[in-house]
């Protein structure tokens, strides 16, 4: 079947290099995951509107496992949370693959508002298209995972230097 137009609920066509590592994973553990890379690929397999999955064992036995949801430019950053509908499906999916003896939590994203406060010279360009501009780039700083899929996970940690530095850096900035 071929698709030539984009749908919301057709997905593109599976490559061959997709197929071969979706199928190794698989068979690897056998919808049966057992360690924390093995549940973060479990999930995101079977729920494709999720672009994140981290699991944290806190015990042998414990596993929580945080979840962001995929959006778009326009949406919200708050949106990436799951809803408690989506939180019991996942759990529910999870738990019936998985070892009796595992407690699943799934949590959602904690945030924290961030006040920077300073004194800033706009080189080459107007003081209010320079303060979108840099919230902006400071938002794709701070959450490189709200708008690419494609990031390496999700920083924990932020020093006041890395945020005085990327802000020093920026071409339109004195």
């Amino acid at each position: 079947v071929n698709q030539p137009f984009d749908s919301i609920k057709a997905e593109p066509i599976e490559s061959d290099m997709d197929f071969y590592l979706r199928t190794s994973e698989l068979l690897r553990h056998k919808k049966r995951p057992i360690n924390n890379w093995d549940y973060e690929k479990f999930i995101m397999n079977k729920f494709k509107w999720i672009s994140y999955v981290k699991c944290y064992s806190e015990k042998s036995n414990v596993i929580k496992i945080l979840c962001i949801k995929k959006i778009e430019m326009f949406q919200n950053i708050e949106e990436v949370k799951l809803s408690a509908a989506e939180i019991l499906e996942i759990k529910d999916y999870v738990i019936k693959h998985s070892s009796p003896f595992v407690k699943i939590d799934i949590e959602n994203p904690i945030f924290e508002d961030l006040w920077i406060k300073g004194k800033i010279i706009f080189s080459n360009i107007s003081n209010g298209t320079g303060i979108k501009k840099l919230n902006n780039d400071l938002l794709n700083f701070i959450c490189p995972w709200k708008n690419n899929l494609d990031f390496n996970g999700i920083n924990n940690t932020l020093k006041k230097i890395d945020i005085i530095n990327f802000i020093k850096e920026r071409n339109y900035v004195s």
